[in-house]
């Protein structure tokens, strides 16, 4: 799991047609944290979908870009199109499945 540098960065990696699954963070939020904790554990996992996160302290404009109004929120993009989002904190259970949803499985 890697942070973006540029907002650039985000809409070269979201036309993969690999799944990509961004997380929308900020550094005063403490469900971010776990989520991130929860994500950081999947990314050795699974390597079917490229896993980011996106400080939004950093990157405002992201917010407006991909419509980000509440932290967490998580968007998985696939062959360049959101197709699934979920705002608020997500249990490593609930995770797990939103991933086997857009991958078919999960080693």
């Amino acid at each position: 799991m890697r942070e973006f540098r540029e907002l650039k960065e985000v809409e070269e990696e979201t036309r993969s047609s690999a799944p990509t699954l961004i997380l929308f963070t900020a550094p005063w939020c403490k469900p971010c944290e776990e989520m991130y904790r929860e994500l950081s554990k999947m990314a050795g996992v699974v390597t079917e979908v490229k896993i980011y996160v996106i400080d939004l302290s950093k990157h405002p404009e992201a917010a407006l870009k991909y419509s980000v109004i509440n932290v967490p929120t998580l968007i998985i993009f696939k062959d360049g199109k959101p197709t699934i989002r979920k705002v608020g904190f997500i249990k490593s259970e609930e995770l797990q499945s939103l991933i086997l949803r857009i991958t078919g499985d999960m080693k």
